[in-house]
């Protein structure tokens, strides 16, 4: 996010090799390592740590293994059970009156964005992640300032997929009436985390709790 006025932004490419008959690979995706450094000592606690990703819009159907079937947050996900649940990334979007984050999932094992023919991407949490699929982007959700004012039906759903692929995000918070910042066991102080994740495309319909156990050869 902005800190006084500055944006920090980190682009990878992933390059994946030919995909075998069995839905494995020669080799992993990859991408340069890379490191980002801050020489301030006081920082501010992060809102999330994750990746943001565009995928195209056709890779609407959605599978995942994790909290659920609602939406739920590091510190509102008691009454989510772990489940494998299917749904659209339309229906992941609740219409709050005011546009904000919506649709997230915590203890997440793995993610499946599909299209009608079984094609898509598998992300496998190594070992768990959080994630949200919406056709909106944060910034649509965010008003940024009390003069922007909106309400859900101004907003336009993208042709793409916001996907959020996070190892946590803060939780919400407001113990009294939404004021209250959340409890500091559910922030993410300033500091140095670590996730990791698999990708793996999909180029039919298959078993995927199967495949989600599997590693490259």
């Amino acid at each position: 996010m902005p800190y006084q006025g500055r944006k920090k932004s980190l682009f990878l490419g992933y390059v994946f090799d030919e995909i075998n008959d069995d839905n494995t690979f020669t080799d992993i995706a990859k991408h340069h390592h890379a490191i980002l450094l801050e020489t301030e000592r006081s920082m501010p606690e992060l809102p999330r740590f994750g990746t943001k990703m565009k995928v195209p819009g056709q890779f609407s159907n959605l599978t995942f293994m994790g909290g659920g079937p609602h939406e739920n947050y590091w510190d509102r996900n008691t009454s989510a059970f772990i489940s494998q649940y299917s749904s659209t990334v339309e229906d992941q979007y609740f219409p709050y009156i005011r546009p904000q984050e919506n649709g997230y999932k915590t203890d997440t094992r793995w993610l499946a964005l599909q299209d009608s023919t079984g094609k898509g991407v598998l992300i496998i949490g190594e070992p768990q992640i959080s994630f949200s699929a919406l056709n909106y982007t944060l910034e649509q959700l965010d008003q940024g300032s009390k003069k922007n004012y909106r309400h859900t039906n101004d907003l336009v759903p993208n042709d793409f997929i916001s996907l959020n692929v996070d190892y946590k995000q803060t939780g919400v918070g407001g113990d009294d009436s939404w004021g209250a910042r959340p409890h500091p066991q559910y922030t993410l102080e300033y500091g140095e985390y670590h996730y990791s994740y698999i990708i793996r495309p999909l180029r039919r319909n298959t078993d995927l709790m199967d495949l989600s156990k599997k590693r490259f050869k």
